[in-house]
């Protein structure tokens, strides 16, 4: 719940504060996604707080086009299980997962450093729906890039 109380003020900051290019690459451009504090807002318009949503990461990584299914409850990630078998994940992978409040949190950092966001949002429910970053040119393999296939809102 905390976490609603500072995302908007992260947001407020974030969108205030000016974008510009580190020193080190002329050619390092923000790309700057404004239409996040307007999905943002969508999100919380209906504070949904209890949802599963299905999760595909793509990685150099062994895990890379699964499907997980992500159960929150009371805005914590309460179990994650690969959805083709309903596997509960290993416990040392959970804290890969999160919520789509926390993935917002990323999403505005992202938004501020980044080199490169291509971002698309759920019209319906306003999460972030397909999500690539490339956080530094000048590296290889260390971009986030994951889909949100569907979201299943429920009641508290």
């Amino acid at each position: 719940m905390i976490l609603k109380k500072i995302l908007p003020i992260a947001l407020v900051t974030t969108l205030s504060t000016a974008v510009s290019a580190d020193s080190w690459s002329e050619d390092f451009t923000k790309d700057f996604k404004p239409e996040v504090a307007t999905y943002l807002a969508k999100w919380y318009e209906d504070n949904y707080s209890n949802y599963s949503y299905i999760y595909r990461k793509f990685c150099f990584c062994p895990e890379s086009g699964k499907s997980f299914t992500v159960d929150v409850r009371d805005n914590e990630v309460k179990k994650v299980t690969y959805t083709d078998t309903n596997e509960k994940v290993p416990e040392s992978y959970m804290n890969t997962f999160d919520t789509i409040d926390g993935l917002f949190a990323d999403l505005i950092k992202a938004n501020k450093s980044a080199h490169k966001i291509n971002v698309q949002f759920n019209e319906r429910f306003g999460n972030p729906s397909s999500v690539y970053i490339d956080h530094d040119p000048r590296i290889a393999d260390e971009e986030t890039a994951y889909s949100i296939d569907q979201i299943y809102v429920m009641l508290p």
